[in-house]
């Protein structure tokens, strides 16, 4: 899990205000206010199978800096 957090880290830069372990196989991005919350879910979506193992399992949610759901998915299905 700490290596799918660094990956994610290292693509979003500094458009994320935080990203922590939210559960056993979960993690949680908070978007920094000003940034597009859902173009930058819809980027993630397209880029994460290059920056992570096929056989990585785990739910991603993104809220935006006041902590409302923008998007959630799951990889590996």
């Amino acid at each position: 899990m700490e290596e799918l957090m660094n990956q994610v880290k290292s693509f979003l830069g500094s458009k994320a205000q935080n990203i922590f372990k939210k559960g056993p196989a979960a993690i949680e991005i908070t978007v920094k206010e000003g940034v597009d919350a859902q173009k930058l879910a819809e980027d993630l979506k397209q880029h994460i199978v290059a920056l992570i193992s096929e056989d990585t399992i785990a739910m991603i949610s993104l809220v935006d800096h006041r902590g409302m759901p923008v998007d959630h998915f799951s990889l590996n299905q």
